[in-house]
């Protein structure tokens, strides 16, 4: 994995140097690596179908057969918003294209596949990049949620190094594809606002930023079964089952490895602060019994960049782990 002093150096536009003809091998590792997430036969493997891709599919077919008298239309932005304007359109493209709708869901999952891996490409070598994408969380958001993974896939692609800031207004039309976004893109900004700013690290240290994170997750561990009761939500009524606290520790342990490593580091970058915000709310949240863990799963390639941007040990240390505990992830999904 490549460390922080040799990730990609910045220049001073905001763009980065490149590697010449190793950047085209990156690209066709990505390819590879998004063709593999998006054919192989995931749900045979697991044994079970993924319950998101049969929702998705009914909601094709419903479109399908509404093509001719449903059109889609909005009065206000919040409506747009709150309907998730832009993943309604996507799917109604597949229902119309003719296309299978299986295989239109296969290609949202490529694209978001290419993504993640081009974006943990600028941090590891393309070995390493698929050796930590390939395990099944990840492949359960790539190959089963493809609505939360292509919105997360595509944020990645805006703010990777290298990727000119004109291009960053683009992030205002995620929310759109998930709602859930909005909370991504709220941390995603806190978090460079904290890193860019020498006195706010001052103020704000990575070890503070942590414990505000563990403090806000209680905080809405507590508020949210009230809220979704008080708003009519389905999901105050639902028994879903949480993470057991095993499965969560290393996790946790991830983070405090990377608030650790923080330490030795003169200035933590924006993906540290967010991936140790991310673990210590999701554990914090689970441990609390609300689900939350799709947070890590998304966050996945960012977590693995900041484990590139912590100090030499540390970095050492959440990489050995990581890998160590795939095999354990992969007996616990079959």
């Amino acid at each position: 994995m490549t460390s922080p002093e040799s990730v990609a150096p910045v220049l001073g536009d905001g763009e980065v140097s490149t590697r010449g003809g190793g950047r085209w091998l990156e690209i066709g590792a990505s390819v590879v690596f998004a063709t593999l997430i998006a054919l192989a036969p995931w749900e045979a493997l697991r044994g079970a179908p993924f319950p998101d891709v049969e929702n998705y599919l009914l909601r094709i077919a419903a479109l399908a057969r509404q093509a001719n008298q449903e059109q889609a239309s909005v009065s206000s932005v919040t409506q747009a918003l709150s309907g998730e304007y832009l993943w309604f359109v996507i799917l109604g493209v597949i229902a119309k294209s003719g296309l299978e709708p299986r295989h239109g869901l296969a290609l949202i999952s490529w694209i978001a596949a290419l993504c993640y891996h081009q974006y943990v490409t600028k941090y590891a070598d393309i070995v390493l990049a698929s050796l930590l994408l390939l395990n099944p969380i990840a492949v359960d958001l790539l190959a089963s949620q493809v609505r939360s993974a292509l919105a997360m896939g595509l944020l990645l692609v805006i703010v990777a190094p290298g990727v000119g800031r004109r291009f960053r207004w683009l992030l205002l039309l995620l929310p759109f594809i998930h709602t859930s976004m909005a909370g991504v893109l709220a941390l995603y900004g806190g978090c460079q606002l904290v890193s860019s700013s020498e006195r706010m690290r001052s103020v704000i240290s990575l070890p503070v930023f942590a414990m505000l994170s563990s403090i806000l997750a209680l905080a809405v561990a507590g508020a949210l079964p009230s809220l979704l009761e008080l708003l009519g939500d389905r999901r105050a009524d639902l028994d879903v089952a949480t993470k057991s606290i095993p499965y969560l520790v290393f996790w946790f342990v991830l983070a405090l490895i990377l608030v650790s490593g923080s330490l030795k580091v003169p200035a933590a970058r924006w993906e540290v602060y967010f991936a140790t915000a991310i673990l210590i709310v999701s554990v914090v949240l689970e441990a609390n019994g609300v689900v939350a863990f799709r947070l890590i799963a998304l966050s996945l390639p960012v977590v693995f960049a900041a484990v590139a941007l912590s100090y030499r040990s540390a970095r050492r240390l959440a990489l050995t782990a990581l890998i160590l505990y795939q095999p354990i992830l992969v007996w616990y999904w079959a």
